[in-house]
């Protein structure tokens, strides 16, 4: 396999996931002389190639060809082959885009499972900007080593049986049991000085494991096996994944009695959220949602589309604590938005993975419970990985709003069929955690309690923060952090701003301007809202 770099490895692997193969646009951080070598290379190694852009809709230039006409850059079979992934087809025989390009056609068994890191992962670098291996690294919590494992994982999985799968994944579990039963019986040596590769790469040597947490020190060796595991890791990360269960068993059983219906959501949304509704055969489309210049709602922009939708267009809401912005609808915009949706005949899905954390469980729920209230059919996706913990079982519910009974037993045998295709039987640790709590006062009281401490938690670092901010910025990009609510704030911060904050101050936010409030405490809010005010002083 031809030997490349992360930069080349990340544009090949983005083309690869577009549908039309186009390796434009590339990486925010890939510009200049810098991406003329990298493609000056690509081109060279004949891993890309030039063809005709389309400029019509919207295809990106590579240069100017003259007589108005431009060139951009498609993915050859010899780069699909470079990156793993061997077109069943040429590029002669292969079906044409939209555009007119061909694309080549590579396995029909899906790339990877909706909802997955894998899955997240592959979303990253099908964004417009595409996705670094620093980036990756910073939103999954990886090393940059086992970020080259998950892209080698997601493009190796289409060709490998599940079975070997398994076998690989409980080959590595072993070999991994076995050091650690070791420690079990031997202290970790302290004292030790780390070995040179370690020293030169600043590999911190450290766990926490003292008294109250605190963090032991200890000799960084062997490093490459180290690597070695960290990227075989990744790679199993990549091949195995974990599911989003109730959108994409509501989203498989929605195409197949609204084949002909798209989808629209909101700009932004979840990731994942057109990830799963396009691996799910829909085309995903966007409505109006968040205003840049206020960081609030567009709500009448949200309406006036929705009252232009096609019949039966399925719209994807967030009840509460919308991801990633953290801008809501209040009840009196609910209530309007359900009038059009009923007058258009549409069909809110709504994903709810933040009840409690907005205004409360009961006030976070509005939307479905209005919803139900007029017999406005909706599909709701509900989550306890954050309002219970439970983030490793990936617990949820699917519901479904039907006009009578009858229709509700119809729909849950075809969901039952919808089931049974996805995962058939799925883990019951959590469901069952969460049935006990739910079902018993005493534990159910004790939970509504530490789920609204952690919310008004939350509200409080909102608060502080505000207050930090109070002298140094416009009431536009102030108001943000009291108005938005739970873990998510768009902070309005540009990427350039983004990189200066974590390069200069040591506060890390995603280069959307994404803060997760849910980081901030009382040690270390003030030291973010300065970092913060010192960036924006500075432009």
């Amino acid at each position: 396999m031809t030997k490349l770099s992360d930069t080349q490895m990340i544009v090949l692997s983005a083309a690869a996931q577009r549908a039309n193969m186009l390796a434009l646009p590339l990486p925010k951080n890939l510009k200049g002389g810098a991406a003329q070598k990298v493609i000056a290379s690509l081109l060279k190694q004949g891993l890309l190639e030039e063809i005709d852009a389309d400029t019509r809709i919207g295809e990106h230039v590579w240069r100017e060809a003259g007589d108005g006409h431009g060139v951009t850059l498609a993915i050859t079979e010899h780069g699909l082959a470079a990156i793993g992934i061997e077109p069943e087809a040429s590029r002669d025989s292969a079906e044409p885009t939209q555009s007119g390009h061909a694309a080549v056609k590579t396995s029909s068994k899906p790339n990877a499972r909706e909802g997955s890191k894998q899955a997240q992962l592959i979303a990253m670098l099908q964004g417009a900007d595409g996705a670094t291996v620093a980036e990756i690294a910073a939103a999954f919590g990886w090393q940059p080593h086992t970020v080259r494992g998950a892209i080698a994982g997601a493009l190796i999985a289409p060709h490998v049986a599940t079975k070997v799968l398994f076998l690989l994944f409980g080959g590595i579990l072993i070999f991994s049991i076995v050091p650690m039963l070791r420690k079990r019986k031997q202290d970790v040596p302290h004292g030790l000085i780390s070995d040179d590769l370690a020293l030169r790469l600043g590999l911190p040597g450290l766990y926490p494991g003292g008294p109250g947490g605190a963090l032991i020190h200890y000799a960084v060796v062997r490093v490459p096996v180290g690597f070695a595991m960290m990227m075989v890791a990744g790679v199993v990360s990549g091949l195995l994944g974990i599911g989003s269960g109730a959108l994409k068993v509501g989203a498989d059983f929605i195409e197949r009695y609204f084949p002909n219906s798209q989808v629209w959501v909101s700009d932004p949304t979840w990731d994942n959220h057109r990830f799963i509704f396009e691996r799910a055969g829909f085309t995903v489309n966007t409505y109006p949602y968040y205003d840049e210049s206020t960081g609030g709602l567009q709500c009448e922009a949200m309406v006036d589309a929705s009252d232009k939708l096609p019949t039966r267009s399925v719209v994807p809401l967030h009840a509460c604590c919308h991801n990633p912005t953290g801008v809501d609808l209040n009840d009196a915009q609910w209530v309007q938005l359900i009038d059009v949706l009923k007058k258009r005949e549409l069909l809110p899905f709504v994903d709810m993975a933040y009840q409690g954390f907005g205004s409360g469980i009961d006030a976070d729920a509005f939307v479905i419970r209005e919803l139900a209230r007029q017999g406005v059919p909706a599909f709701v996706a509900n989550s306890f990985s954050k309002n219970f913990s439970l983030y490793g079982e990936r617990c949820g519910g699917l519901s479904v709003i039907c006009e009578s009974s009858e229709a509700a037993d119809r729909v849950l045998g075809q969901l039952t069929s919808a089931v049974r295709s996805n995962y058939s039987n799925p883990p019951t640790h959590g469901a069952k955690i969460v049935a006990k709590v739910l079902s018993t006062p005493e534990l159910r009281k004790a939970w509504e309690a530490e789920l609204s401490e952690m919310c008004q938690r939350i509200t409080r670092m909102r608060g502080a923060i505000h207050e930090g901010l109070r002298a140094h910025v416009s009431a536009n990009m102030l108001s943000r952090y009291l108005e938005q609510r739970g873990m998510f704030t768009y902070t309005g911060l540009s990427a350039a701003q983004v990189d200066v904050l974590r390069e200069q101050y040591g506060v890390y936010l995603i280069r959307s301007g994404r803060m997760c409030v849910a980081g901030l405490n009382e040690k270390n809010v003030a030291v973010v809202a300065d970092s913060i005010a010192k960036v924006l002083k500075n432009g």
